[in-house]
């Protein structure tokens, strides 16, 4: 019985995985080579802003932001389709220094949507590290709204072209464009996955939507870096969390001659930056 024993202590002992040694565990699926799906939902928040810069005038609006994540990758045979969704609301007070010395400020709230569709292949670099360049397609989509109107303290109306009060201005930014992505994937022990990432996307494509001021087309830039840890529960769920800086640059310094039914006005569209600092939480699950 004692030498039965021994023996099956034996075959466990060449069958099991040697996880002590720093291989991954059986269970876990190969950084580059398997074939697999994996979905993400995180949601989290952090700091966000936007500014826009017209001559000498400068709007700032410094809040906190919610952030909802939705995120689809796939692994075949080296090539790694990806699907990524961003739901960003923030809002708080849009302050302006006047060249008159008198103070401006709203109301201001807005929400982003952020969607990435693309493909990238996985290059390892051993049996620890990968390496995923792709591209893809974006698109960007940030809706704008201002109300309570106050100069010094004291509200004010704001009057549009047609002479008609107007409590709440909207304001609508959509942009796509190509997106180049550089991504590298390390798992340093089992069970625990790193991945650090830089994005950089061109925005040929802009146009601007004014409940005020029209319709301008224009042009930015949009530059997103993160990093990202995921512990492995099993192979087919884990839990995370990734911190994202996001940096987004539009020139709309477009002058617009506008007409309505009280008056006529030469409309510049100011240059404008946002800059986000999102931290998200959630769970994967793996197919």
């Amino acid at each position: 019985m004692r030498a039965r024993s021994m023996v099956l202590l034996a075959l466990f002992a060449v069958a099991s995985p040697a996880v002590a040694e720093g291989e991954a565990p059986a269970d876990l699926p190969d950084l580059a080579s398997e074939w697999t799906l994996r979905m993400g939902l995180r949601m989290g928040g952090g700091y966000a802003s936007y500014t826009e810069t017209l001559s000498q005038l400068e709007t700032e609006n410094d809040s906190g932001a919610f952030e909802v994540r939705y995120e689809f990758e796939g692994n075949f045979a080296g090539l790694s389709p990806y699907l990524r969704c961003n739901f960003t609301l923030a809002g708080g007070d849009e302050e302006a220094d006047l060249p008159n010395g008198s103070r401006q400020e709203q109301d201001l709230s807005w929400l982003t949507l952020l969607f990435d569709l693309g493909l990238g292949y996985r290059i390892p670099l051993g049996e620890t590290v990968t390496l995923v360049p792709a591209l893809g397609y974006t698109l960007d989509h940030m809706v704008f709204e201002r109300e309570e109107f106050q100069i010094d303290g004291v509200g004010v109306t704001v009057l549009d072209l047609n002479g008609r009060p107007q409590s709440t201005i909207g304001e609508a930014i959509s942009s796509n464009g190509l997106s180049a992505r550089l991504g590298v994937e390390v798992r340093p022990v089992p069970r625990l996955d790193l991945r650090v990432y830089a994005v950089y996307t061109w925005l040929p494509d802009t146009r601007v939507d004014n409940d005020l001021g029209g319709t301008v087309s224009s042009e930015g830039q949009l530059v997103r870096g993160g990093f990202a840890v995921y512990v492995w529960l099993h192979r087919r769920v884990g839990f995370g969390g990734e911190v994202e800086v996001l940096l987004r640059d539009l020139d709309k310094s477009t002058v617009k001659i506008r007409s309505g039914s009280a008056r006529t006005a030469s409309i510049q569209f100011p240059n404008s930056e946002s800059l986000a600092v999102v931290m998200t939480l959630g769970v994967v699950v793996g197919f």
